[in-house]
């Protein structure tokens, strides 16, 4: 039962936001749950007074579904269990007595274990009302059971119960209470000071007017140094200038003599060094934008002269007015974050970008004392990646929306920056006012030191991140709420774990709520006739399969050439019926037909094909027969449902097969397929009028192999099935990441001419030294020490930091060697390594084809040949010998 005492006789309704388990014994013996609550007005739809409560929800252990479950059997089961239990909190009870026997009486250990004692003896008492056994669900002869049971750790659930109890992974105190209560959103009506789940949820449009805040730290110096990746392209003059600024900055001693001999890499070297050696990391700016009402706040340790400044709201010609508040240090800036927050906007939702991961990591670690949460709560840890990439922080009682992550799960970016998020959302192209490392350094100095058009332009800038998070989420926020209805999920959790993770517990909740039980392990059930389990299985995989099996072709053709971009939603049409069954799933259905936006189209439907990702599993088991499949889900026995979905499955793909083969397919990359600019319209038309996909548009695309392509649409650049440029992940010097950056671009954007007079000049620079060292090194920092990598793993970066006995934190740097860049870059085989060129090579005519004549060595296929091949739809050895002429030059002409 659902208990809080609050002293009134009228009727609320509360909304609830946080659900956790009370790990304490107390709370564990007595199944709390410490939860999070707004008061919600029905008629108004207005969420206010977010408050705390304590409820009460015991566990529930279900039998499996059986024939004519043997009650006595049951019964017998439960009693062993709890005389296990009863023997197991005895014995810790007199422990805990023969421990308070020999504490001194008024002491912390005294009272600590008399208060234990208490707890234990209070448990053993109601041991009987606690433990019972009650009906859970009938259907026809079949049956279950519950067994309510406190919060008891699982493992003796294991050990003492019956075989006949489905005490598994699944079976958890939380996952029980967020059952029982409908979580997240949950109604709550209190009367006479009783709380009583209505198993309701508010309307989506009265959560969709609750008040959301943006926010947004700016932390001056927080990562290590690293300017080449953002300088790295700019001229010498450039270079120049940014050192001159920091030096006057930060008041260097610094002979200005030296430019006369000074290069480019001296000159990115010396930038760096007065960075690294001026860092003090600390947060220097707090963005709060809501965007209504007057209460958008800039909290700030910097000085611009104004109590507020007008900021334009990215994308739109409108300003809004954003107040400042000054204060003495970070620690100040924190306290006044949380009292903004929590007293003055108090909002229901808190907007942000990476912020789950970053913003409010960095601001507890550098101020301890981040409290934005209902009550002053701080951000709770509750989720986290093996491998730490994906860290999930919550304000609790608050729903947070990170545009960031939900990009990684659902969009297609080329990265998940805020400016490329807010592009593929808004489809308005932004662009930082400060835009790079040294220049946010470089202002933040000389704002400290009193330049108070320096500080302006910083929060000028860091309020306009803000809005940007609170005007993309503002455009997601309807989608993902429907989400969280339908998948019983915060937001941020949807945006944070994996889309099969999200599913797997959706379609448990709803065999719960059919048979008041739990299936097998879902996430490794066995696909009989294959290695894969359902944690293996993909719908993109098996869609594949279908179509090859049934004659379609599913190669690449290599070319810069113009296309149509279509994403493919097969099974979320095929199982539209099953799955609509579910009010929430239904509301999800209804919303993908109103929308225009084929990008948000696309991000609703790839939800909704996972989704549909269980039900196609065990429709192709092989194993599986009708009476099963319709009793499994539900669906009575009218008919053969099995039979009509493996039809709809069949009958589906075969019209799809049947309207692409009238179009050529220029490249696939998993449900995206590139078809020919020519494709007729009805293929386009009949994909979108019966739900089997989104019409993306027409673009330019430089295709390569199976999977990899980039491209150019509508001023958008995407690249699929490549590392993006940008990132850190991997082994690639600057020199390759500038490469693909500015070859994919002159491609996409000025045709193939220039793309290969931009990979000449790139092969002379390479050939005469021009390129820098750093330019052709590997940097990145060690994540670990140089002896905890296990001995399966195979990087070559577990040699290189074994060598320069890295530790934890260390920038490592490996520069690599002629032999291994020409060998990466252009495929040489080592024959070739051994003729280096000794002189410049001589100018190459242009061309506009590019076939090779003359056989070649077999060679391994280099990072850059690799795209050169693409454009040219050439051989492996037709490219490498091209690249031999690039870079070793020959008396006769290449062309």
């Amino acid at each position: 039962m659902v208990t809080e005492s609050m002293g009134m006789d009228d009727i609320r309704k509360h909304v609830i936001t946080f659900m956790q388990p009370d790990m304490s014994i107390e709370g564990r013996l007595k199944s709390r749950i410490d939860a999070i609550a707004w008061d919600y007005d029905a008629m108004t739809g207005l969420l206010s007074n977010p408050h705390e409560l304590s409820l009460n929800i015991s566990n529930a252990i279900p039998t499996h579904i059986t024939k004519n479950p043997p009650r006595k059997e049951l019964e017998k089961g439960v009693e062993s269990y709890k005389a296990q239990v009863r023997v197991m909190y005895q014995n810790r009870l007199a422990i805990v007595n023969r421990k308070l026997a020999s504490s001194r009486e008024g002491t912390k250990r005294f009272a600590e274990l008399a208060e234990k004692k208490t707890v234990f003896e209070d448990f053993l008492g109601d041991l009987d009302d606690l433990i019972t056994l009650e009906f859970g669900h009938r259907s026809g002869s079949y049956a279950t059971y519950l067994m309510n049971v406190p919060f008891l750790f699982s493992k003796y659930q294991r050990l003492f119960l019956p075989s006949l109890f489905n005490s598994g992974r699944y079976a958890s105190g939380e996952r029980h209470a967020k059952y029982v209560s409908n979580f997240p959103f949950s109604i709550v009506e209190e009367k006479d000071g009783e709380l009583k789940f209505t198993g309701e949820r508010p309307s989506l449009e009265h959560m969709l007017s609750a008040k959301g805040m943006a926010i947004d730290f700016e932390t001056h110096n927080w990562q290590r140094v690293r300017v080449r990746q953002e300088l790295s392209s700019h001229s010498i003059d450039d270079l120049k200038q940014r050192l001159d600024n920091l030096i006057d900055a930060y008041d260097v001693k610094f002979d200005k003599r030296r430019y006369s001999w000074m290069r480019k890499r001296h000159y990115l070297s010396e930038i760096e060094s007065i960075l690294e050696e001026n860092k003090d990391e600390r947060l220097t700016a707090a963005s709060l934008i809501t965007l209504q009402n007057g209460e958008d706040y800039l909290v700030t340790t910097l000085d611009c002269g104004k109590d507020e400044i007008d900021v334009q709201i990215p994308g739109t010609d409108r300003t809004t007015r954003v107040k400042i508040i000054k204060v003495g240090d970070q620690n100040d800036l924190i306290e006044e974050v949380n009292r903004l927050t929590v007293d003055i906007i108090n909002p229901f939702y808190v907007y942000g970008h990476n912020h789950l991961k970053f913003d409010y990591g960095k601001a507890e670690e550098l101020t301890n004392n981040f409290r934005i949460g209902v009550n002053r709560r701080p951000a709770l840890h509750i989720a986290q990646t093996p491998e730490g990439f994906i860290v999930q922080r919550i304000t609790p009682g608050r729903v947070d929306l990170d545009a960031a992550v939900f990009s990684q799960n659902y969009m297609k970016n080329r990265n998940n920056r805020l400016d490329t998020v807010f592009t593929n959302v808004t489809g308005i192209p932004t662009k930082k006012t400060i835009g790079t490392h040294d220049e946010l350094a470089v202002q933040t100095a000389r704002a400290e030191k009193g330049d108070k058009e320096a500080a302006y332009q910083i929060l000028y800038y860091a309020a306009q991140d803000s809005m940007k998070s609170k005007v993309l989420s503002d455009n997601i926020i309807r989608g993902n709420m429907l989400l969280a209805y339908a998948e019983s999920s915060l937001p941020a959790r949807i945006n944070t774990t994996a889309k099969k993770t999200i599913a797997e517990d959706y379609w448990v909740k709803r065999y719960w709520n059919m048979k008041k039980s739990y299936p097998s392990d879902i996430q490794n059930m066995p696909l009989p006739g294959t290695n894969k389990t359902y944690y293996e299985f993909s719908p993109v995989w098996f869609m594949h399969q279908l179509m090859k099996k049934k004659g379609m072709k599913l190669s690449s053709q290599k070319g810069l050439m113009d296309g149509i971009m279509v994403d493919l939603f097969p099974f979320s049409k095929v199982y539209s019926s099953l799955l609509q069954e579910d009010s929430n799933v239904k509301a999800v259905y209804d919303y993908v037909e109103s929308i225009s936006d084929p990008k948000e189209k696309s991000r609703i439907l790839r939800a909704l094909e996972v989704l549909s990702e269980y039900p196609l599993f065990r429709t192709i088991d092989p194993g599986m027969f009708n009476r099963k499949f319709s009793a499994e889900f539900d669906l009575g026995f009218d008919r053969d449902h099995l039979d009509d979905f493996q039809t709809a499955i069949d009958e589906t793909i075969d019209d799809l097969v049947s309207y692409l083969s009238n179009t050529d397919i220029i490249n696939v990359h998993d449900e995206t397929f590139i078809l020919s600019a020519d494709t007729p319209v009805d293929v386009l038309d009949f994909i979108e009028s019966n739900w089997l996909g989104v019409v993306h548009g027409r673009g330019r695309f430089f295709s390569g192999t199976p999977r990899r392509f980039a491209c150019l649409m509508d001023g958008e650049f995407m690249m699929y099935g490549i590392a993006d440029y940008q990132s850190n992940k991997g082994m690639r010097s600057q020199f390759e990441k500038d490469f693909y950056r500015d070859f994919l671009h002159i491609v996409l954007e000025q045709g193939k001419i220039p793309a290969m007079e931009y990979l000449a000049d790139q092969c002379r620079a390479l050939a005469s030294g021009d390129i820098t060292e750093p330019d052709l090194s590997y940097r990145w920092e060690a994540r670990r020490d140089h002896n905890q990598y296990s001995a399966k793993y195979r990087s070559k970066k577990k040699s290189i930091m074994q060598d320069l006995n890295s530790k934890e934190g260390d920038l490592v740097m490996h520069q690599l060697s002629q032999h291994d860049l020409q060998q990466k870059l252009f495929g040489f085989s080592q024959d070739y390594q051994e003729r280096k060129s000794q002189h410049m090579l001589s100018d190459l005519p242009l061309f506009s084809g590019l076939g090779m004549s003359g056989v070649a060595p077999e060679l391994k296929d280099g990072t850059i040949s690799c795209l050169i091949n693409w454009l040219n739809d050439c051989s492996n050895k037709e490219g490498a010998e091209l690249f031999r002429n690039l870079y070793f030059p020959r008396d006769t002409c290449l062309l």
